[in-house]
């Protein structure tokens, strides 16, 4: 009799379990990205910057067109100032990993310079890191939401685990083309362009940046290299106030890593 109550008792809360709601963030995720669905793409990632809306964004693109939205290209990406900056200053490298790799273009052009190196990419949509695999497939890829390194303070003692990558620390690690879609300060890209500049100097604003590039130096045993994001005049206001130091010949930006 006991066992036969047993027996019922967890095939009840099996049966619970199972037939629970999906849990809150999920369904805070969705309630997000409907609201987000009559945006345009833009304002969609400005006010929204989660990874449903960036999967709907690439997912929603002509497939067709092998460059994405922003038309990469591996020519394009091998003039860089980030793959000509890390060509001119390192004749070997053991590990690299890129926080926004997109399509991961940067990724297999780098592989063609350092076929040995290993290399690994992150991005907030699983979608985008799919195509990454087929054009770079000996690199490694991971989801990861950046806004983590935004938020999350970290020391010599812990670090940041980007499920899916073992490591936690990489000789070089890369940003580009991604600034303008963080959120900073609990304040989102939208918000800054409509509170303009008195907002982009608020100090919760400024410490979230600080903290940013911390925790990516933090990833860095070497260096962190920074994009010049187009020379956007906010985006270099960031690297300007979080001591970025500006290599003018490959138009990058610097930070020295900090990993053990």
């Amino acid at each position: 009799m006991r066992l036969c109550s047993a027996v019922l008792f967890f095939v009840a809360i099996g049966t619970v379990l199972f037939l629970l709601p999906p849990s809150l963030e999920f369904i805070r995720e969705r309630a997000v990205a409907r609201k987000a669905s009559g945006l345009s793409y833009w304002w969609s990632t400005a006010e929204y910057p989660t990874r449903l809306v960036w999967n709907k964004i690439h997912k929603e693109y002509n497939p067709g067109d092998v460059g994405g939205r922003w038309g990469y290209s591996f020519d394009a990406e091998r003039k860089t100032g980030v793959q000509q900056y890390i060509s001119n200053n390192y004749s070997e490298v053991d590990t690299i990993l890129d926080v926004a790799c997109n399509l991961g273009y940067t990724l297999a052009v780098l592989h063609e310079r350092f076929p040995t190196t290993k290399l690994f990419g992150t991005d907030i949509s699983d979608i985008v890191l799919k195509k990454a695999a087929d054009n770079c497939p000996s690199c490694h890829f991971a989801q990861f939401d950046l806004a983590r390194l935004v938020n999350q303070k970290m020391n010599h003692r812990k670090r940041i685990k980007i499920p899916g990558i073992r490591l936690r620390r990489f000789d070089i690690v890369i940003v580009s083309g991604i600034l303008y879609y963080l959120a900073w300060g609990g304040f989102t890209p939208a918000d800054f362009e409509r509170e303009g500049r008195e907002l982009w100097s608020h100090v919760a604003v400024r410490e979230a940046q600080a903290n940013f590039f911390r925790n990516l130096q933090a990833m860095a045993v070497k260096e962190v290299i920074v994009g010049h994001h187009g020379d956007n005049e906010r985006m270099l206001d960031i690297l300007y106030h979080s001591n970025a130091t500006h290599d003018k010949r490959h138009n990058v930006y610097i930070f020295k890593g900090t990993a053990q």
